[in-house]
């Protein structure tokens, strides 16, 4: 009989766990693939070219390259396996340069979510090009960059870092590990970096180091070296953001709204723009970037969040008066407001999506605009509608025209609130700004374009994308329990003696 029930327990714990680990449909959907509005040929653009042109530049580096096979032991065109190595050591590069957060880069890329978006694909592009290099490529004939010792050393090394490419690159497309371990594993992709970069710099190649086509790639690498070294220790460990303290905390049913007051410096920011929060005290190291409430003029900062989020769920618990924060910011370009004062807006808001437009109110309280922004605020129960007040003051006052819907009082918001609020080219070079859930913004953005809109603005910021569940709180349980039993096996001990 108990060994039956035991096996009854192990088979629950069991099934417990492949229902965490499969998750629902919605976990192995990417994240990223709605992208709102038209493409449009613009400065941000210029970024990408920039980084997919000193990639493919390499082609004709290698023109006439020729390998040994070592079968028939007859010579065949090496390029596409050079080639293809050049093509992880640049992504690499990019991937690093990306990760630094510098602001100039925003300009080229627009905006931080986009840097880190072209980050991830910059890392998938390397993954795939290595596995190709080394499919494909053989011995070949070249001038070598170092003694045939050291280049062996440097690939056998070489292949090391790759098999721990691979399990990098699974953690991080599969969102299993939790996000706190995650962000230090990830940091293990810059000593395999280095290794590709040594293996490149000694291995044969059709031209010297010295020659033209070899400073063209060393100056990258080391440029990728320094991106990732300014990364790892200036950023991480040494320029770690300004200090404030939390000054006031108000908790909703499912979202928390606080105000930091700084203690130094303040930061610089412009609406719409977010930042990264870190509360040490509270073990909540990992920094985590939240869209800025407050107005520029505003040495305070407010920030509301959803508390359904592991990391999110715990501040909720942890945080006092008085708590001290680490800020580091403003990025992003997403501005609510556009330059030209007699440009339609358009602001569609869902849950603590409000935030970016709540800041832009500090602008539009000193300086209206003609016609008002239309927003449209879509929230579950009031009880979740953030600034309420302050919405309820600027839409009496003229300053913008609100829409609120309350899906708990049936009034869901629906493509068709927005077409029946503009005609069919009213939104014809219209600012239109998004935020919120990505199935609200799919469809609010259809209807937008239906209007005339043709550029549409989101910011979908996610550092880790990939698939599978998020398995946190359930790997935070287990540590819980696996505690609290050690803790009660060790009471069980000190009693009985």
């Amino acid at each position: 009989m108990a060994d039956q029930s035991r096996a009854q327990q192990i088979l629950s714990v069991t099934q417990r766990v492949l229902k965490s680990l499969l998750g629902t449909r919605r976990d192995w959907v990417p994240n990223g693939l709605f992208v709102a509005g038209r493409p449009t040929v613009r400065v941000p653009s210029i970024g990408v070219v920039i980084a997919i042109g000193s990639i493919m530049v390499g082609w004709w580096a290698f023109a006439g390259a020729t390998g040994l096979d070592d079968d028939s032991r007859q010579t065949f065109d090496a390029r596409p396996a050079l080639f293809a190595g050049s093509i992880s050591v640049m992504a690499m590069m990019w991937s690093h340069i990306l990760s630094t957060r510098l602001r100039s880069l925003e300009v080229l890329f627009g905006g931080l979510d986009r840097m880190y978006r072209w980050h991830r694909w910059s890392g998938a592009l390397a993954v795939a090009s290595v596995f190709l290099h080394t499919q494909i490529v053989d011995d070949v004939k070249g001038i070598p960059g170092a003694s045939r010792s050291i280049a062996k050393a440097a690939e056998e090394l070489a292949g090391t870092a790759e098999t721990f490419l691979y399990i990098l690159v699974i953690a991080s497309v599969i969102r299993w590990v939790p996000y706190r371990w995650w962000r230090h594993t990830h940091k293990l992709m810059f000593p395999v970096y280095v290794i590709s970069c040594a293996h490149f710099y000694t291995a044969s190649k059709p031209f010297g180091n010295g020659d033209i086509w070899g400073r063209y790639y060393s100056t990258a690498m080391i440029v990728g070296i320094l991106a990732g070294a300014h990364r790892l220790i200036w950023r991480d460990m040494i320029k770690r953001g300004r200090s404030y303290r939390v000054s006031s905390i108000s908790r909703g049913s499912r979202y928390l709204d606080i105000a930091l007051t700084p203690t130094g410096t303040p930061i610089r920011h412009t609406s719409g723009q977010f930042a990264f929060l870190k509360f040490a005290d509270k073990g909540l190291t990992e920094p985590h970037p939240f869209t800025i409430a407050s107005g520029p003029s505003s040495s305070d900062l407010r920030f509301a969040m959803r508390t359904d989020g592991d990391w999110t769920g715990r501040l909720t618990q942890q945080i006092a008066i008085g708590d001290t924060v680490t800020v580091e910011g403003g990025f992003g370009r997403s501005h609510p407001l556009p330059r030209r004062a007699d440009h339609p807006v358009l602001w569609v808001a869902g849950g603590v999506g409000i935030t970016p437009f709540l800041s832009a109110l500090d602008e539009l309280n000193t300086q209206p605009r003609t016609p008002a922004p239309h927003l449209f605020y879509a929230v579950s129960s009031i009880d979740e509608a953030i600034g309420l007040t302050e919405l309820d003051a600027a839409h009496r006052s003229g300053v913008i025209e609100l829409h609120l819907h309350v899906s708990q009082d049936g009034s869901r918001l629906t493509a068709d609130d927005i077409t029946s609020a503009f005609g069919p080219r009213e939104l014809s070079g219209a600012h239109v700004v998004m935020c919120g859930p990505s199935g609200l913004l799919r469809a609010m953005s259809r209807a937008a374009r239906g209007c005339g809109a043709s550029t549409i603005h989101i910011e979908e910021f996610d550092i880790r994308s990939g698939i599978a569940p998020d398995l946190t709180r359930e790997v935070d349980d287990i540590i819980n329990e696996v505690a609290t039993q050690v803790k009660e096996r060790r009471s069980r001990v000190s009693s009985t003696q």
